[in-house]
């Protein structure tokens, strides 16, 4: 129980700091960029810094892609980060000590489509995998899923594993491949939990594939 107050504490804060002040001190190192795909960057200790393979990822980043663009980052538990063109992401937290057991997880998801697949945090004991997006959370529990904007909504879809899509004070439960939900607007609730078509899913994830 104290390695998941600590965590959530450690969370919470980070949360709050960033929250008031979008441009601050780079933190520790958490991941690299393992793959990209025309222009990508990250906004750092005020400063914009073009982005390549390899180049370090660190938490309080903010990584933004452009036109046509994809990124791909690796987080050092090998938890990987794709995203779409004219994504922005924040990497509030990240913790990963293997040792205690313990690990936790926090991006916001600002604006564009990408795709989460946990590493080996999702092996921990105590673990927090958490992605705020402007219209929902996304609660997680080792997966593999997908989000973004989609044919005039935004868009949830399960990949593998378990997620929960909270907002406007309703949770939907996707715990089926290749179920999703449509959220209409930010501050509207989740609707219902549906089996995507295979052409909703093959345009959802063209949104994040490379194509060079």
């Amino acid at each position: 129980m104290r390695h998941s107050a600590a965590i959530a504490v450690a969370s919470m804060l980070a949360l709050a700091v960033h929250a008031a002040d979008p441009v601050f001190a780079a933190g520790p190192q958490v991941g690299s960029v393992s793959r990209i795909q025309a222009p990508g960057e990250a906004l750092r200790d005020g400063g914009i810094h073009p982005l390549g393979s390899g180049s370090a990822v660190h938490q309080g980043d903010e990584l933004r892609t452009g036109k046509g663009a994809r990124l791909e980052i690796r987080l050092l538990d090998d938890t990987t980060l794709t995203l779409g063109e004219s994504a922005r992401v924040l990497i509030d937290d990240f913790v990963f000590d293997p040792g205690r057991g313990v690990g936790a997880v926090a991006v916001d998801a600002l604006t564009g489509s990408f795709r989460f697949v946990t590493g080996r945090l999702s092996t921990l004991r105590e673990r927090q995998v958490a992605i705020r997006t402007s219209f929902a959370d996304i609660g997680i529990r080792g997966t593999d899923f997908w989000a973004g904007p989609i044919r005039g909504v935004y868009g949830v879809l399960l990949l593998d594993g378990a997620i929960d899509v909270t907002a406007a004070g309703t949770t939907r439960s996707l715990d089926t491949a290749g179920s999703g939900v449509d959220i209409a607007i930010p501050g509207a609730p989740p609707g219902p939990v549906v089996q995507w078509a295979a052409e909703k899913t093959a345009e959802a994830l063209s949104s994040v594939e490379f194509t060079q």
